[in-house]
């Protein structure tokens, strides 16, 4: 067959979406952009029109995904409010949607970094540090989330459970009974009812806490506050990229929420 033939018949179809929704940006007073207490729907979709995560949002594949990405033709593209990843279907029968990339044995890793600081310092995510210095980075993605028990599309943890004995830190979300709580203060067996250390925070969202908190042997690239993986193997359930058939399901979208400070 004529290699130009082929390649024309081939198209580009969403692997993924992630959507990263900072609500330092999207929330109002009182109203949050999407959770217990929402924003009304205008109000949502007009805050939407100026959120843009291009100005302060960076996602950059490390070196094997950039490698990956390049051999099978994938393309990651910054949205407004994270970014996709489009695939080449491989030249097969109309009516499937076999992906190019062979997603069973990848996982694509992404770096995500602050490019201004003032959505880092509004951003309720708390940092351990080593002897040296070095800092963590949040781990993200399907799999994780699957594997600990996260609520599909939203690739955050659920909250760990509130330990007087442990120490908190500026940032840290916890649980206890149905109530959610994000510390305002490093702090140690204060009770969570105490409003100058302690704030109550909405209980239906999923958002990044220090749950996923990956503290590397090695630093991370500097500004990195996360790590995205995306893993294309099957037995994922709702996460999962792929159909039982090995097609690519539709429109996958992805969600991480960032609580704000």
């Amino acid at each position: 067959m004529n290699p130009a033939m082929e390649s024309s018949r081939r198209k580009y179809l969403q692997l993924v979406a992630v959507e990263i929704l900072h609500h330092y940006f999207l929330d109002e007073g009182g109203k949050v952009y999407d959770g217990t207490q929402d924003l009304p729907a205008a109000r949502k979709a007009q805050k939407l029109k100026t959120y843009d995560t291009r100005e302060w949002l960076a996602v950059e594949p490390d070196a094997a995904t950039h490698k990956a990405l390049q051999a099978y033709q994938v393309l990651l593209k910054p949205t407004k409010t994270g970014f996709l990843l489009l695939t080449q279907l491989t030249d097969v029968l109309p009516g499937t949607k076999k992906p190019l990339a062979n997603l069973e044995k990848m996982v694509l890793g992404f770096w995500l970094k602050w490019q201004t600081p003032q959505p880092g310092s509004q951003a309720a995510l708390a940092s351990k540090r080593q002897a040296a210095g070095e800092r963590g980075f949040y781990l993200l993605g399907n799999q994780w989330a699957r594997m600990l028990g996260g609520t599909y599309p939203h690739l955050g943890v659920p909250l760990p459970t509130y330990h007087p004995e442990e120490e908190y830190l500026p940032g840290d979300l916890v649980r206890k009974d149905s109530k959610h709580y994000r510390a305002l203060v490093k702090s140690k067996g204060a009770a969570l009812t105490d409003t100058t250390l302690w704030k109550p925070t909405d209980n239906k969202l999923p958002y990044v806490s220090r749950q996923s908190l990956q503290i590397p042997a090695a630093a991370p690239p500097g500004e990195v506050w996360g790590r995205l993986e995306i893993a294309g193997k099957g037995g994922l359930s709702n996460y999962s990229l792929l159909t039982g058939s090995g097609d690519l399901k539709n429109a996958q979208v992805y969600k991480i929420h960032l609580d704000k400070m």
